[in-house]
């Protein structure tokens, strides 16, 4: 896979919705040490500013693959988050996030929303307080999402029902 940047904007239909679960972003970055963040090539939807944070209308889950940085949110205080660190964005919550300037960091990301997520959030399974997962490098975890950078790419038939259960196997 080629490094730098790669990310997926997808479509979602009614029939996607009554799934459970949709996704409508995946990718991959690297930001390199001492390099701007976030970069001008930053996907546009979801180009933010380090100084003032950003809301969003949709969860994502991050994982860092290599290097470390800083996450804060509306409900968490500010932490580290590095190699191994998974982490979840809820919606409306005010999160910032970015990487060492020396350290930079390779991240990837999920986007979704559905009513399966929102069951798990109501029924305590994911919580705004506790929004970092510290699960170590594992290969399956970044081959997850490799793969599902690739169904985002590819949009084969079923490929929202495909990307769901790549997103319930993460979580």
């Amino acid at each position: 896979m080629e490094k730098e940047i790669q990310f997926k904007y997808l479509i979602v239909n009614e029939q996607d919705l009554s799934w459970g679960i949709t996704v409508d972003t995946v990718g991959f970055q690297q930001i390199i040490p001492n390099a701007d963040y976030p970069p001008l090539n930053h996907p546009k939807k979801f180009l933010f500013s380090t100084d003032k944070g950003r809301i969003m209308d949709e969860y994502q889950l991050l994982y860092i693959s290599k290097g470390e940085g800083s996450f804060i949110s509306q409900s968490s205080k500010q932490q580290l988050v590095k190699e191994g660190d998974l982490f979840l964005l809820f919606p409306g919550e005010w999160h910032n996030y970015k990487p060492n300037i020396l350290t930079g960091w390779d991240i990837y990301w999920i986007g979704f929303n559905g009513f399966t997520i929102d069951t798990q959030v109501d029924n305590g399974f994911f919580s705004k307080q506790k929004p970092i997962f510290k699960v170590g490098i594992i290969n399956e975890i970044e081959e997850l999402y490799k793969r599902a950078i690739k169904i985002a790419i590819d949009q084969k038939s079923g490929f929202q029902q495909m990307l769901a259960g790549t997103i319930n196997y993460l979580l």
